[in-house]
């Protein structure tokens, strides 16, 4: 039991104790043929890159990019929902739209002249 509890004891003063350059590239060492491994056996399965998280989050902020051009375009596209389609219904609509201007300048002028 003495012995046990001695080798658990060097065991938390081995975790505890400041990494070497030796065990800093071997530790680096086994993370980079993992990583190797991980991403061979990804490949294997079908996973493409462009599934991961990096380029997810690059998507979606190129279609947050998107949505807000397409918002600027739909408020710019509104404002002439209401245009007559042909020649003939926008030369009707601009008469109107004269008439309309040439009665509030005479109500103007009118009003002026009461003054």
């Amino acid at each position: 039991a003495a012995a046990k509890s001695r080798q658990a004891e060097q065991q938390a003063d081995l975790a505890n104790a400041p990494m070497t350059i030796v065990d800093f590239k071997d530790k680096t060492a086994k993370y980079t043929r993992v990583q190797a491994e991980y991403r061979a056996h990804l490949a294997k399965c079908g996973f493409d890159e462009k599934l991961s998280h990096s380029h997810l989050v690059e998507a979606h902020n190129q279609l947050e990019g998107l949505r807000a051009a397409l918002g600027a375009a739909q408020a710019d596209l509104e404002q002439y929902q209401d245009l007559p389609a042909s020649q003939v219904g926008a030369e009707i609509r601009l008469k109107q739209s004269r008439e309309a201007l040439h009665a509030v300048k005479s109500r103007l002028e009118q009003g002026m002249a009461d003054l």
